[in-house]
């Protein structure tokens, strides 16, 4: 740890980088919540307008998530 409570590796990232890791984390999480039929369409909704916005923000093509 650098004693700080951002980890190694993620200390070593560069900010674009960063929003990588960060876009990558919020596609599985709402692939996630696609499949489970027990929550509300609101949350995975309100996930992928953070994306689109994170990727606007970022001057990036907002990606498709699989829902395969």
């Amino acid at each position: 740890m650098t004693g700080n409570l951002i980890p190694e590796p993620a200390a070593q990232m560069g900010a674009a980088e960063m929003r990588e890791a960060a876009l990558a984390h919020m596609i599985q999480a709402l692939e996630w919540l696609d499949r489970d039929t027990s929550l509300s369409g609101l949350v995975g909704a309100r996930l992928q307008a953070a994306i689109d916005s994170m990727c606007i923000e970022c001057g990036i093509e907002p990606p498709l998530p699989d829902f395969s």
